[in-house]
């Protein structure tokens, strides 16, 4: 008997040029890239001179350069692209990345990745991807060039900017799980609790909840990004009190058509040992349209696994006070090592944050703690910028609508 068809990947479709493969060599890439649920239509372009013309309008999210072909061609490529299609992201792609790396510096490209690395590759892409679809002021031709993703966004001098970075699987869950928080804009701590309000429309002063609209926001970006992904937002304790909340996320994933098992919430664990009124509503009304928890400031202390698993925590966040003395206290770590194993068992998966060092990468896979964020894996990059930000505007548009 002849067995059913698999069914076809479902996800973004994804525009990739590739510059600088034969024909024979760009086949394996379909295979390699939807292999994790990543739909990709392939534009090959051996040589500079097969690059698609300006006449073509269609978007193109990113572009894979061919490092070992001559260093002349790669900057062919690379000056094409960033005259006439700078919205496309731009990957340096080698068999020895070490070789390649001079090169790399030269064109001014943050993105050198391996080609056997499929899961880095991937994930990538798939970063670009996402980049290119919350910016689409830039996709209706405007020349502004695109920023470096080598360099954090500068604080909006205004008020807050939306950030979003990946946050990386170390227990090889093919699920690709992204961050939205604030950076405040007044040279305060962007990784803090977002703050709960922003400054509203100025004819009548008043405040719009950052929070609902970066809900909206983050409903969106699920719908580009497809099943096998996730978005996690921070909720602050203010926040968790405000019983509109519960209805703009169940509006926005209705909005957008996806599934609330694909949206996180993060809530303090001080919060969670208070079990206020206000917190169990929260995660009760949550939890019924299947959203997820992730309990964030986790510390050894202070955590008791049965609680964690009694709230329906799927995912805890380690504090950043202990994961910084764990280099000067070796104890620490044996602690840590045990209280891991103890949320793994509970079928809590764990998270480390502010990775900005190759040290702390390496003791973190040593513990096995499953996902890990920071700037020594991505920088943060922006999803809208300035007071004119795409949340303030995506606010102001609605107020509008309703009025």
């Amino acid at each position: 008997m002849q067995s059913p068809r698999r069914p076809p990947a479902k996800g973004p479709t994804i525009e990739l040029l590739l510059c600088g493969y034969t024909p024979g060599e760009a086949d394996r890439f379909p295979g390699i890239l939807e292999s994790r649920g990543l739909c990709v239509r392939l534009n090959n372009c051996p040589g500079p001179d097969s690059l698609p013309g300006q006449e073509n309008r269609g978007a193109i999210h990113c572009a894979l350069i061919n490092a070992d072909e001559k260093a002349e061609t790669a900057q062919a490529f690379v000056t094409y692209l960033r005259e006439h299609r700078p919205d496309t992201g731009i990957i340096l792609a080698s068999r020895a990345p070490p070789a390649s790396r001079a090169l790399a510096e030269q064109l001014r490209i943050h993105d050198l990745i391996d080609v056997a690395d499929h899961p880095r590759l991937q994930l990538t892409i798939r970063r670009m991807y996402l980049a290119s679809r919350i910016r689409p002021e830039r996709s209706r031709g405007d020349k502004q060039p695109a920023p470096n993703p080598a360099s954090p966004p500068a604080p909006a001098a205004n008020g807050p900017t939306a950030l979003f970075r990946p946050i990386v699987n170390l227990d090889g869950e093919s699920r690709a799980n992204y961050i939205i928080f604030a950076n405040p804009g007044d040279g305060g701590d962007p990784a803090a609790p977002l703050p709960s309000r922003i400054p509203g429309n100025r004819e009548d002063r008043r405040s719009l909840p950052l929070e609902h609209l970066l809900v909206h926001q983050a409903a969106s970006l699920l719908a580009t990004l497809g099943e096998k992904a996730g978005v996690h937002l921070t909720i602050s304790p203010e926040s968790i009190q405000d019983e509109s909340l519960l209805s703009t996320i169940c509006e926005s994933l209705r909005q957008f058509n996806v599934r609330g098992s694909n949206l996180q919430f993060c809530v303090d664990a001080m919060s969670l040992h208070a079990e206020s009124p206000g917190l169990q509503r929260f995660i009760e009304g949550v939890q019924k349209i299947n959203c997820r928890i992730t309990c964030r400031d986790v510390d050894i202390s202070k955590t008791i696994p049965d609680q964690l698993s009694r709230h329906g925590v799927h995912m805890a966040q380690y504090s950043n006070a202990l994961l910084a003395n764990l280099e000067a206290q070796p104890e620490r770590e044996r602690e840590l090592l045990d209280l891991d194993r103890r949320l793994q068992c509970s079928g809590i998966k764990t998270v480390a944050g502010r990775i900005n060092h190759a040290e702390q990468l390496a003791r973190l896979w040593r513990i096995g703690i499953c996902k890990a964020w920071g700037d020594y894996l991505q920088k943060p990059q922006a999803l809208g910028s300035g007071s004119d930000s795409s949340l303030d505007q995506e606010a102001r548009r609605k107020k509008g609508n309703a009025g």
